[in-house]
């Protein structure tokens, strides 16, 4: 009898230090985010295959000032959003909260201001949004613009594409003479000078002013709390 209460504390412990150990594990692994593998200058990969652009350099410094470990990886956008809607991975590093996306995300406080635009080649005729009745425009798959411009002009027809890169080749390629792209003042003079064919399309309209936030699954409010904690101290 003696021997196997002895047994039995012994497993008890190994247990107990196994959940322990568990334990530990979960709190420090780090946190995945994921975002769109093409989107010049917001997220990107560089000439290393490294991921960059301006929410990469947020998540960096957001994880530097926290003190909280993560895990960055690229992705086509609407893979990006089925991952952290599948729990594969923890935060989509910038979305915009729609209505659409509501019923599967929990989102944090804002962390860049946006806009999102209709840009036309300009030597087309085109003055306003009627105009494009007969063209296509590309739009990102699960992108917000793709949401709003099917409630808001239903008379559009979309081309959808996985992301910006295959949209800018469609554009060179003239197959595409119209499309939706993120950007504000700054980050449209960087596209003009990294693309200089995008300079031959104006913009027909801004359809869009909303803010890029963290999005995670539905539920997620500890996540949340931990990364509007860090949000303030964490823009550049």
């Amino acid at each position: 009898m003696k021997k196997y209460i002895l047994w039995l504390a012994g497993i008890l412990v190994v247990v107990g230090l196994l959940v322990f150990i568990a334990k530990a594990n979960a709190e420090t692994k780090a946190l995945k985010v994921v975002h769109s593998s093409s989107y010049y200058p917001y997220s990107y990969f560089n000439e290393k295959q490294e991921p960059t652009g301006l929410l990469i350099d947020f998540w960096k410094l957001w994880s530097e000032k926290n003190k909280v470990d993560i895990e960055i990886s690229l992705h086509d956008w609407n893979q990006a959003l089925q991952m952290v809607k599948d729990g594969e991975a923890d935060i989509v590093g910038g979305a915009f909260l729609t209505e659409a996306r509501k019923p599967y995300f929990d989102f944090s406080e804002p962390i860049m201001r946006v806009k999102t635009g209709v840009f036309v080649f300009d030597k087309l005729p085109i003055n306003k949004m009627v105009d494009l009745e007969t063209y296509e425009v590309g739009v990102i798959k699960g992108d917000y613009a793709e949401e709003y411009l099917q409630v808001n002009y239903p008379f559009l027809k979309l081309k959808t594409f996985a992301n910006i890169e295959e949209i800018f080749k469609a554009l060179e390629s003239q197959e595409l003479k119209a499309f939706t792209m993120d950007y504000n003042d700054d980050t449209l003079a960087t596209i003009y000078l990294k693309f200089a064919f995008i300079k031959n399309y104006k913009l027909l309209e801004a359809i869009i002013s909303s803010e890029y936030r963290a999005a995670v699954k539905k539920g997620s409010l500890d996540l949340v709390e931990l990364v509007n904690k860090g949000i303030d101290k964490s823009t550049p």
